[in-house]
C-alpha cells in the first residue's frame, strides 16, 4: 500500500493499550463514577447522555487502574456478536463533562488506546479509515469475535503519520466539529423544549 512506502511502526510502540473492565452487576449505581459502554461510541464523539446502569461505585474506580479513561484516549469496540462491529466505531474522549470529575471507566467490550508518540487525532482518523478497519478485522480471534490488546499492538501505523506536519490542523478541525455538533444538539433541545412547554402547559 502506498501509505506504507516509508515503512510502518506497530501501534504498540506508539501507544499504551488496555482493555476495559465490566463491573459486577451489583456494582452499578444511579450515580458515582461514569462508566463508558459500547452504546456511548457514535463515531462522532462519545455520547455523554446517561442511559441506565451508567455509573459504578467510587471504590470500583479506586481498584480498577487499567480500565480508567482519560481525555484524548481512543476507544474502540473489542467484543461483539458479529466480527463486523469490531473496529467499526472508534471515538476519542474529548471535553469530558465537568460533573464526571475526570473519573471515567470503560467496560470490558472496549479497548482504551492512549497515544504516547503520535497525535491522538491523527491516530483517530487513521483508525477510522477503511484500510485500518480491514487490518483490524484481520486481528480478530476466537469464535466469539474478540480483539485483544496483545493483537491490536501489532496494527501497522504508517511512519508518515507519526510526525505528520498537519497534526495540529487535524486536531483543531476535529475539536471544532465536535463542539459544533454539541452546540447544534443543545439548540435542537432548546427548540424541542419550547414546543413541549406549550403542548404540556397549553
Amino acid at each position: 500500500l502506498p501509505m506504507f512506502r516509508n515503512g510502518y511502526t506497530p501501534l504498540g510502540e506508539l501507544t499504551a493499550i488496555n482493555a476495559g473492565k465490566t463491573p459486577a452487576k451489583q456494582a452499578y449505581t444511579s450515580k458515582g463514577v461514569r462508566i463508558l459502554k459500547v452504546r456511548d461510541l457514535t463515531n462522532q464523539g462519545v455520547d455523554w447522555e446517561e442511559g441506565d446502569r451508567a455509573y459504578t461505585l467510587p471504590e470500583v474506580f479506586a481498584k480498577t487502574k487499567k480500565a480508567r479513561v482519560q481525555e484524548n484516549d481512543l476507544l474502540l469496540i473489542s467484543a461483539a456478536h458479529l466480527a463486523y462491529y469490531i473496529g467499526k466505531e472508534v471515538d476519542i474522549v474529548f471535553d469530558i463533562p465537568k460533573e464526571f470529575d475526570n473519573k471515567l471507566l470503560a467496560v470490558g467490550e472496549l479497548l482504551i488506546v492512549r497515544a504516547e508518540k503520535i497525535n491522538p487525532y491523527v491516530l483517530l482518523w487513521y483508525m477510522r479509515t477503511k484500510v485500518a478497519y480491514l487490518l483490524i478485522q484481520r486481528l480478530i480471534t476466537g469464535e466469539t469475535s474478540h480483539l485483544y490488546a496483545k493483537d491490536l499492538i501489532t496494527l501497522p501505523i504508517p511512519k508518515i503519520l507519526i510526525d505528520f506536519e498537519g497534526a495540529g490542523k487535524v486536531e483543531k478541525l476535529t475539536k471544532e466539529a465536535m463542539n459544533l455538533k454539541r452546540e447544534s444538539k443543545e439548540l435542537l433541545e432548546q427548540a424541542k423544549s419550547e414546543i413541549e412547554k406549550i403542548v404540556e402547559n397549553g
